[in-house]
């Protein structure tokens, strides 16, 4: 356990907290304004990358599949 909340940004994104941690971050979160948005912005950008990943998939499958 990490005795810096602001460490755990990253991994409450993720969802990589046990809920001890996850509940500390969390109370953490209401008084800090650049947590929450450093979280945002993570969360942004894990969902960008998962449809990124997504959209290559799909696309290496139609060409593989028209070969």
């Amino acid at each position: 356990m990490t005795h810096d909340p602001h460490d755990l940004a990253g991994a409450y994104a993720l969802d990589a907290l046990g809920e001890a941690e996850r509940k500390r971050f969390e109370r953490h979160l209401d008084e800090c304004p650049a947590c929450t948005e450093e979280v945002r912005g993570l969360r942004e950008t894990t969902s960008r990358l998962g449809l990124a990943a997504a959209r290559r998939r799909t696309s290496r499958g139609r060409r593989r599949g028209r070969s």
